[in-house]
């Protein structure tokens, strides 16, 4: 990992023939080609609708976000890449009625996406916004939903104290 980082390179860990068939065949092309270094993004939540947030993962950059005086590197993006950030979120009083009341005015929070093009100094910046609205969690996108019991599974594996009302029977059902 230290190496990759340093050498601008990827690292992977291949302990078995289908996880190195997956990352030497599959996911090559993907990881040879980057098309966004540094990417990081911000995001900022609407007090009027939120009151409390937590960004789910990431526990390896906890010691560095509670130093000042550390460094976060963003990551380096390559063709084919997807990412998915996932927030807990504790609703404003105004946003827990919300749906009862099917008010969907705004946005709950904005996004800005900074990144850099390959071999370039110059920061770019790609913003946006995250409406408001509310969908059953049975209709949203099949993939949403097994990163929901992912998300599960790894607290559950942690014993997060977060985790008090789901179990094992949950997050299998659930992928």
């Amino acid at each position: 990992q230290t190496l990759a980082k340093k050498g601008n390179g990827n690292f992977a860990y291949l302990d078995n023939f289908p996880e190195a068939e997956k990352v030497l065949l599959t996911e090559f092309t993907q990881t040879l080609y980057a098309v966004a270094d540094n990417v990081y993004m911000n995001v900022n939540f609407n007090p009027n609708y939120v009151k409390e947030y937590r960004l789910i993962g990431f526990d390896n950059k906890v010691g560095a976000l509670n130093d000042s005086v550390s460094l976060i590197e963003g990551g380096e993006i390559g063709s084919g890449h997807s990412l998915i950030a996932a927030f807990e979120i504790d609703p404003t009083d105004f946003n827990r009625d919300a749906v009862k009341r099917d008010f969907s005015p705004g946005n709950i929070a904005d996004i800005n996406i900074h990144y850099k093009l390959p071999n370039d100094t110059v920061e770019k910046q790609f913003p946006g916004n995250i409406p408001l609205s509310y969908k059953d969690f049975n209709s949203i996108e099949r993939n949403l939903r097994f990163s929901t019991a992912v998300i599960m599974f790894g607290s559950l594996l942690r014993s997060s104290s977060v985790t008090k009302e789901i179990n094992w029977n949950d997050t299998i059902l659930l992928a």
